[in-house]
């Protein structure tokens, strides 16, 4: 199967102690195969398309990067009348990107790293949508190389709940989109093909 999606997202950091707010937009391409039955695996790389970093009313204009990520999901229950289907996941990501601080001629680096342990819980109706919730933690290091010296941090709440759908068009086409409103924030959407 493979695949492309657009997402922009708001973490709310803290970076030596400090809060700080990251919304970023990405584009990513994925190619992910069925292995020993119940598991999908998924490689993905991208490229970030730009964002801001708010710490303490300054605002830094995050540049282009990139992005990458490995992914597995276990298709623990499948979908049987009422009853729904429960996909288990894990997933690690790495993205980098510089900022740009107004009146300040350096660029600074921003390097990220995830690991997150999901579960989706969904149904399938009329095999043609599929609405879902998701649930998910994460944690992982951040870390901001400014002219003035590296700061270092993570996320303050390490969890995100999502709702979202896929909808399935004959030809194995999958459309889908995904919407997390609390905690850690993030839209996204893209489309999957299989073969």
């Amino acid at each position: 199967m493979v695949g492309a999606a657009f997402s922009q997202f708001t973490a709310f950091l803290s970076l030596d102690g400090a809060d700080a707010d990251l919304t970023q937009r990405t584009v990513v391409a994925s190619f992910g195969a069925d292995v020993g039955g119940s598991w999908t695996l998924t490689a993905s790389a991208g490229g970030v398309l730009g964002g801001d970093l708010e710490t303490g009313g300054v605002i830094e204009e995050v540049g282009a990067g990139w992005i990458a990520g490995i992914s597995g999901a276990y298709h623990a229950v499948a979908a049987d009348g009422g009853i729904p289907f429960v996909d288990l996941s894990v997933a690690f990501a790495a993205a980098g990107a510089t900022t740009t601080t107004p009146g300040v001629s350096d660029n600074s680096g921003l390097l990220a790293f995830d690991l997150r342990l999901g579960a989706t819980v969904g149904w399938r109706l009329w095999e043609t949508v599929a609405p879902y919730l998701a649930v998910r933690v994460f944690g992982g290091p951040v870390i901001h190389d400014r002219p003035t010296g590296s700061v270092k941090g993570s996320d303050r709440g390490h969890v995100q709940a999502a709702v979202g759908a896929t909808v399935y068009i004959p030809g194995g086409v999958m459309v889908y989109g995904e919407y997390a409103p609390v905690y850690e924030r993030s839209f996204s959407a893209g489309l999957a093909v299989g073969f």
